[in-house]
């Protein structure tokens, strides 16, 4: 059993439940690569949905800022390495985010989050990239980007500007603004706000919904969206893991 997530069948739905930790750091590295390997999995097995649920803790700004203090001592620590086994962790957290969003794009499962509680902004692009979100009343988006010194990680600016537009986006980021769920939702971040005691049950709902819908027109979709998001791939190169501009 794994410390961070579990995995388990609904029916038709596949669900990933990030459990409720702030700790990042003494979890096992291949745990954090779950997403990656589930919907591999669920592609294989031909499931049309994945539901990722998120407790509050894993993607919130604790378990980040604990992120951020260990890489900031790592890269003093150690000359800047090459090679993936032998990266701070934060980069390699960083690598493996940014792969499963590039993965999240092409796979023709539909993938739905719902989380609650406060998620770091530096993670909301693990979230833009699902397919629809669901979030609790109490969510808040901590947006904590400029103040930490690195460029936006995990495709933030890029699903953000195409959410609210290139000039809100960069408003947002600069001002350094935090949402609440009802903000969130105004500026179409979240599809849907519920209480927090309905949260994971309208969520589970509405997956097996869409695992109702015919199979050829959610890849149809599916297909069509990817084609939406060509040159993620470059931007994910040119803006790097954050830490370029740090003294080697």
């Amino acid at each position: 059993m794994s410390d961070l997530f579990e995995v388990r069948q609904d029916g038709p739905v596949t669900i990933l439940r990030l459990k409720p930790t702030d700790d990042l750091i003494s979890t096992d590295l291949d745990d954090r690569t779950a997403l990656l390997r589930v919907l591999y999995d669920a592609s294989l097995a031909q499931q049309k949905v994945l539901l990722l649920e998120i407790s509050q803790g894993p993607l919130g700004p604790s378990a980040v800022d604990r992120l951020w203090k260990q890489g900031r001592t790592e890269l003093e620590q150690q000359p800047r390495a090459t090679e993936e086994e032998n990266l701070p962790l934060l980069i390699r957290v960083r690598h493996m985010y940014e792969k499963a969003i590039a993965y999240m794009r092409e796979t023709e499962v539909v993938i739905v989050a719902a989380f609650e509680g406060p998620i770091d902004f530096d993670l909301l692009g693990l979230l833009l990239a699902c397919d629809y979100r669901i979030c609790s009343n109490d969510a808040l988006l901590v947006n904590r980007v400029v103040e930490r010194g690195v460029s936006p990680g995990n495709a933030l600016l890029w699903y953000l500007s195409r959410s609210v537009g290139e000039s809100q986006a960069m408003e947002l980021l600069l001002e350094g603004r935090s949402l609440t769920a009802s903000q969130a939702r105004e500026l179409t971040l979240v599809n849907r706000v519920t209480s927090p005691d309905d949260l994971y049950d309208e969520a589970r709902a509405f997956a097996k919904k869409l695992a109702e819908k015919p199979a050829e027109a959610l890849s149809t979709l599916l297909t069509a969206q990817s084609a939406l998001h060509i040159g993620l791939d470059s931007y994910l190169e040119k803006i790097g893991v954050g830490f370029e501009h740090l003294p080697k």
